[in-house]
C-alpha cells in the first residue's frame, strides 16, 4: 500500500517501486492516476478500479469493475433532472486538475438534458468557510448543488450553506458520500450514483466484506467516512480475485501480470462480482471498458436509502471509449 498524498511526484515513485517490488496488479485509488499509469502500463501490470476517473474508460491497462465515468457524468444529469431540478452549482477542488475539467464536462452534459450549471466555483482544502461561494450559489437560483472534493469538504459546504439559510438538493456519486452526513440536517434528500452496490447494503454481495472488516478493521464502518470508497476497493480486490480464479494457474505457480491479465479476459459469463457490479463485467485484450449502469441512493429522514427499488440506472450503451465532452 502507498499514499500518494495528492502528489503527483510522490504517485510516480510509489508506482515504480511497486512494479520494481513485482507486483501482480495494482488497485487503482489515486487522484494522480494520470501521473503514474504509464508506468504500469509498460510494465504490463494491469490497473484495477478507476471507475471514477478518465483512464477508466480510456486506457486498455485499466479495469474497472463497476460503472465508468463517461458514463457517470450523464447518469448525474438524469438524477438532477428525474428530481426537478434544472439549476445546479457546482463546486470543484482547486487541489486537483481533474476537478475543474470533471466540473466542466459535466455542466455541459447537463445542459443537454435541461439542468443548467447557473453557478461554477473552484474552492480549497484549506478554506476556513465556503460561504461566499454558497450565497453566490443561492443568487444564482441553484436549488442544486455539486461539490466535487473530499467527503469532509463537503460537509463542509454543507454546514456553511445552512448556516446561511440556503439548504440546495446535495447531488453526489463514487466515494464521496460517507456516513458522517447522517449526522447533518443539509443532507436529507441528498441523490447519489454509485458504480457499485451502495456500501450500507447488507446483502450477500457485501457479507465477505463486513465479515472482513469486523475481522480485521472494526473500527472502519464506525468512522465519518466509511462509505462508498470502501466498496469499491473490495469490489477492484473481488475483481483481482474472480481473473486468478479465471486464469486457473497451476499449483504453485507464482501470480504474475500475466496471470491477472489472462483471466481478465477470461472471466465467465455474466460475472458480476457476485452483485458488488450493476451489470455484467467482461474485458476483451485491447479494448476499451463500457460499462454504463450504476445503483442510485439517497438520504431520507437520516437514513441512507436505496433509489429505484435498488434497480440499476442504465445510461444507453455507446462505443467504447466514448467521450462526453
Amino acid at each position: 500500500m502507498k499514499d500518494d498524498e495528492y502528489n503527483p511526484g510522490q504517485a510516480l515513485i510509489a508506482a515504480k517501486s511497486l512494479v520494481q517490488s513485482h507486483v501482480a496488479a495494482i488497485i487503482a485509488n489515486s487522484d494522480e492516476l494520470p501521473a503514474w499509469l504509464s508506468v504500469a502500463s509498460q510494465a504490463g501490470v494491469p490497473v484495477v478500479g478507476a471507475q471514477d476517473f478518465t483512464q477508466g474508460y480510456t486506457s486498455a491497462d485499466v479495469f474497472p469493475p463497476g460503472g465508468t465515468s463517461n458514463y457517470a457524468i450523464v447518469a448525474s444529469a438524469l438524477m438532477a433532472k428525474n428530481a426537478g431540478i434544472t439549476k445546479v452549482a457546482s463546486l470543484y477542488c482547486v487541489e486537483v486538475a481533474a476537478c475543474q475539467e470533471g466540473s466542466a464536462t459535466q455542466a455541459s452534459v447537463s445542459a443537454k438534458h435541461g439542468v443548467k450549471y447557473v453557478y461554477r466555483a473552484g474552492i480549497s482544502f484549506s478554506a476556513p468557510n465556503y460561504t461566499a461561494e454558497c450565497l453566490a450559489a443561492k443568487q444564482a437560483g441553484a436549488t442544486g448543488m455539486w461539490v466535487g472534493d473530499a467527503s469532509a469538504i463537503v460537509a463542509s459546504v454543507a454546514k456553511s450553506c445552512a448556516t446561511q439559510g440556503y439548504t440546495p438538493t446535495q447531488f453526489s456519486g463514487d466515494g464521496i458520500v460517507a456516513i458522517g452526513w447522517l449526522k447533518i440536517p443539509a443532507f436529507n434528500g441528498t441523490i447519489a450514483y454509485q458504480p457499485n452496490l451502495p456500501w450500507f447494503v447488507k446483502n450477500k454481495a457485501t457479507a465477505a466484506m463486513y465479515a472482513a472488516l469486523d475481522k480485521y478493521a472494526p473500527d472502519v464502518p464506525a468512522g465519518p467516512n466509511f462509505g462508498e470508497e470502501v466498496v469499491q476497493n473490495w469490489a477492484a480486490g473481488v475483481l483481482v480475485q474472480e481473473a486468478v480464479r479465471a486464469a486457473s494457474p497451476s499449483a504453485g505457480t507464482a501470480v504474475t501480470p500475466a496471470v491477472v491479465k489472462k483471466g481478465l479476459y477470461s472471466l465467465p459469463a455474466g460475472e458480476n462480482l457476485g452483485g458488488l457490479a450493476a451489470q455484467t463485467i467482461s474485458f476483451k485484450k485491447g479494448q476499451l471498458a463500457n460499462f454504463n449502469c450504476f445503483y442510485i441512493m439517497g438520504i431520507k429522514n437520516g437514513k441512507f436509502v436505496q433509489k429505484q427499488g435498488g434497480k440499476p440506472l442504465c445510461v444507453p450503451l455507446m462505443k467504447p471509449g466514448w467521450s462526453p465532452s
